[in-house]
C-alpha cells in the first residue's frame, strides 16, 4: 500500500420491520455513488446485518463494455489479418 488515503461509504438504511442500521462497505473505492444520495442495498431479512451495497448492475455494465471493446479489438485483428493489411 501507498500510504494515501482509502475511503469506504458509510450506508444507513431501514429494514422491512423499520429498525435502523448503519454499516461500511466492504470494500473500498465505490466509485460513482452519490454522497448523501440513496444506493441499493441487500440483506437478508432474518440478518440485517449482513447488508451490503448492491453493485451488481454497475458491475455487469462494466463487464459488458470491456467485452465489447474486447470483441472489437479481435474482429479488427482478424480483418487485417483476412485481408493482409
Amino acid at each position: 500500500m501507498d500510504g494515501g488515503l482509502v475511503y469506504f461509504a458509510v450506508v444507513e438504511f431501514v429494514d422491512a420491520q423499520g429498525g435502523r442500521h448503519t454499516f461500511q462497505a466492504g470494500s473500498s473505492g465505490v466509485k460513482g455513488l452519490p454522497v448523501g444520495g440513496e444506493v441499493p442495498v441487500r440483506y437478508l431479512p432474518q440478518a440485517p446485518n449482513s447488508a451490503r451495497i448492491d453493485l451488481r448492475r454497475r458491475r455487469i455494465g462494466e463487464v459488458a463494455a470491456r467485452f465489447a471493446g474486447g470483441t472489437l479489438f479481435t474482429a479488427i485483428g482478424i480483418w487485417m489479418l483476412a485481408t493482409g493489411r
